[in-house]
This record gives structure tokens, C-alpha cells and sequence, in this order.
């Protein structure tokens, strides 16, 4: 991050070239010293990202990029439901959604398979809700082992369950008639956990990918 220092040097030379992308980044670039300055190259995805819903609300003319205000969590659902024309990727929203949120306003075009990513939509909402289309592949890859133990009727996909760091090898080792991915758990294991196991059918070649073991 920039210093108070730099950035006031930035701000008092606007006639130097600046990386504009990455001063776009910055939250003490205030929207009003961008807006005095609009002709330089600003990232709007960037400033669109991490801008505040006043300064957003305040400057609704400007060239925001609607995809990255999708991701930021500062606009709230209500503006978003309320203004249904502008260009909202509802991939974005849906992965960063609040549970309250999602569960009052089940009328909007969520994405399931991205809802399903979402660590806020508990297990117990997604097992009571069957009929929705969730992603499996999404749930598997996030779940925590608790959540995994105590709900093993659930349809999971044993392919994205082996790169889930919550699935320790212990469990895995005592239950190999799963559907596992050794190219998954390889690159994925622990040291010790790889030590500790040489029968394990490790996949050498992830084996040699796996930042864990690399690094000793």
C-alpha cells in the first residue's frame, strides 16, 4: 500500500505518469479526486470493486463497471432488486451473497451453481431444499469435514471432495472404496500426512506439484 507520504506526492502531481490501475486500487483515492481527474486511465473494475455505496449513489453517472460492483459486498441486494436493467453479473452476486439476504429474495436469478459455492448457504438450508439445482461439485469443494461426517447421505462428488483441504487423509485412507481423486489429494496433502502414508496410491507426478512437500 502506498504511504500517506507517496500518495499525497501523487496527488500534487497529477501531470507525472502514475499507474493508474494500481492507484485505482487504493482507497484513499477519493471518487472526488478521480472525478477531477477523469481523463486519466483509471481502472474502473478496480475503483467499481472497493467504492462505497454513497459514493456509488452520489455518483451514479460515472463509467462504473457493473460486473465488479456485482462482487462488491458494499452494494446491498435491496439497490441491486430495485434497479433490475443495469448489467449485474449474478455469478458474482450469488457467490457473495448473505444467507438473510438470499433467503429474502428467493424471487431473484440466482445462480445455483454459484449460491452453491457460497460459504454464508448453510448445509442444513441446501439438505432441506433438494429440489433447488444445486451444484454438488461447488458444495464438495467447501464443505467442512463436520458438515461432511454428519451428512453422509448427501449426493457428494468424491472427485472435488479429494482437493477439499477439510477432508483429512485419515478419513480417506479408511474409506478407499470412494470415488477418489489421487491427483487431488497429492497436490494437495500435507507433508506429514504424505509421510506418514507411503502405501497410499499417490499420484507422483502431483506428488511433484505439491507446494507442501516441494518446499522440505
Amino acid at each position: 500500500m502506498i504511504s500517506s507520504i507517496e500518495l499525497d506526492c501523487i496527488l500534487e502531481n497529477p501531470e507525472f505518469s502514475w499507474d493508474y490501475n494500481k492507484l485505482s486500487k487504493n482507497p484513499y483515492i477519493s471518487i472526488e479526486y478521480i472525478k477531477n481527474n477523469i481523463n486519466k486511465d483509471w481502472s474502473w473494475w478496480e475503483i467499481s470493486k472497493r467504492i462505497t455505496y454513497n459514493e456509488f449513489i452520489s455518483n451514479i453517472d460515472l463509467p462504473w463497471d457493473y460486473k465488479a460492483l456485482s462482487k462488491n459486498p458494499n452494494i446491498p441486494i435491496n439497490y441491486i432488486k430495485n434497479n433490475m436493467c443495469s448489467y449485474w453479473d449474478w455469478n458474482e452476486i450469488s457467490l457473495r451473497v448473505t444467507y438473510d439476504e438470499f433467503i429474502e429474495n428467493q424471487d431473484l436469478p440466482w445462480d445455483y451453481f454459484y449460491i452453491s459455492s457460497n460459504t454464508n448457504i448453510p448445509i442444513d438450508y441446501i439438505k432441506n431444499n433438494q429440489n433447488k439445482p444445486w451444484g454438488w461439485c461447488s458444495i464438495s469443494q467447501r464443505i467442512t469435514f463436520i458438515e461432511f461426517i454428519n451428512n453422509q447421505e448427501s449426493p457428494w462428488d468424491y472427485f472435488y471432495l479429494s482437493s477439499n483441504n477439510n477432508i483429512p487423509v485419515d478419513f480417506i485412507k479408511n474409506n478407499l472404496d470412494k470415488n477418489w481423486s489421487w491427483w487431488e489429494i497429492s497436490e494437495r496433502v500435507s507433508y506429514k500426512e504424505y509421510i506418514n502414508n507411503p502405501c497410499l496410491p499417490w499420484d507422483y507426478d502431483a506428488i511433484k506439484l505439491n507446494k507442501n512437500i516441494v518446499s522440505f
